[in-house]
């Protein structure tokens, strides 16, 4: 909870301001301000928010973040996800979200500030308009997109991802844009009322670009299966493994292999 007070007490004042000020007016009309201001100021929020909860962020591949306009999808660990992906990455981008975040504090009105796109996946018609909406944003070329595959978060770290949905990928086909897959890991420490730690350590990996002559002859169902175990490969044997000797060392008397604190 201490972590919670101190972002209050360090970041209170700047949210508020920047609520009544930019935020709320950009949700409520978004395309009336070019994409990279309302990016890079919400970018610059978060940033400053991640900072006052303690977290840590440990970014490999970033070689692999394309200068054009690319299709990330990812694992769905926490709600911190979509802040996390803001905070490391430069480039104008927007989210897919499910429907549920739009009534989330802060994070549905960040999504919204980013023109993102809200699926209900209860809802077959809706869910099928929102994707041909994101196939027609991804043939603007204006913004990186962001994707969860699994669709829901998957609460136990330890736990292999869910499957990836097939339909997901079926925007960046049609679009011919190229796929960057990422792994994350750490981000459900961060929002923990009674955190064991100081310091909140989220890795993440970009991984190598899928550009679309290499799925031209693949189905969506072979790249959702491709991408979800690299994917889970990213996981296992590199983040998981760096996570706990990160955790192991700094907190030595204190840590134990236990992943969902």
């Amino acid at each position: 909870m201490r972590h919670y007070i101190k972002a209050v007490v360090c970041q209170g004042i700047p949210i508020l301001w920047a609520y009544f000020t930019w935020m709320i007016r950009y949700a409520k009309h978004p395309d009336r301000y070019p994409i990279s201001l309302r990016y890079r100021k919400l970018a610059k929020l978060v940033r400053h928010v991640a900072k006052s909860l303690n977290v840590e962020f440990h970014v490999e591949g970033q070689e692999n973040i394309l200068k054009e306009p690319f299709y990330l999808v990812s694992n769905h660990l926490s709600s911190f996800d979509p802040l996390a992906f803001v905070c490391v990455i430069d480039q104008p981008t927007s989210f897919v979200a499910k429907i549920e975040s739009e009534k989330m504090p802060f994070v549905g009105l960040c999504i919204k500030i980013l023109n993102g796109l809200f699926i209900d996946r209860d809802d077959i018609k809706q869910s099928l308009k929102t994707m041909m909406k994101l196939t027609d944003n991804l043939n603007d070329r204006s913004r990186n997109w962001v994707i969860f595959p699994e669709g829901k978060r998957n609460t136990d770290q330890m736990a292999l991802c869910s499957e990836f949905h097939h339909g997901t990928f079926k925007a960046a086909i049609r679009s011919n844009t190229p796929i960057v897959p990422a792994a994350i890991y750490g981000t459900p420490r961060v929002l923990h009322l009674s955190p064991e730690y100081k310091k909140f350590p989220i890795f993440i990996q970009f991984l190598k670009p899928i550009k679309p002559g290499d799925y031209v002859d693949l189905s969506t169902k072979d790249i959702a299966a491709h991408v979800q175990e690299e994917i889970q490969r990213a996981i296992s044997f590199h983040l998981r493994p760096i996570d706990h000797a990160y955790l192991s060392k700094r907190y030595s008397k204190r840590y134990r292999f236990n992943h969902n604190d």
